[in-house]
């Protein structure tokens, strides 16, 4: 996203959209793959229909900064809006994926829940309920 300021042709930017959107692809699978193994299937269209309005409040709060930087002429040295846009959300995008790497809950006995043995037994009991089998071994059949 960061980069998509600096092209000057159409080839560039789309080689840089194309690699944004795969990138990017990976996202809702993944969101998908946390959700089944933290949540009973009772709890998870709650938690899903969370993410899609939070992805919809995620866009609007984005519109709205990027009209903020839009008139921002004069009070930051870059005159082009969209490189100013272009260089906020890509620098957001990297700060929130390396927090997201560091802490990000991905499975139920991860050590940042800190959590007591009657409540490991609790975590055992409702990861049960879900019969969630996770596999780690990378398919490149799947991939293709």
């Amino acid at each position: 996203m960061g980069a998509t300021g600096a092209c000057n042709t159409f080839g560039q930017l789309l080689a840089l959209r194309f690699l944004l959107g795969f990138f990017e692809g990976v996202t809702y699978p993944c969101i998908y793959i946390v959700l089944n193994t933290l949540y009973r299937k009772s709890e998870q269209s709650r938690c899903l229909s969370f993410i899609y309005v939070s992805t919809g409040m995620g866009t609007v709060l984005g519109v709205v900064l990027a009209f903020g930087l839009a008139h921002l002429n004069g009070v930051i040295k870059l005159t082009c809006f969209a490189i100013r846009g272009y260089i906020v959300f890509g620098i957001a995008t990297v700060v929130i994926g390396i927090l997201t790497f560091l802490f990000l809950v991905d499975d139920p006995h991860h050590r940042l829940l800190r959590l007591t043995e009657k409540e490991k037994e609790i975590v055992e009991e409702r990861s049960k309920d879900n019969c969630v089998v996770r596999n780690k071994e990378i398919k490149k059949e799947q991939i293709w």
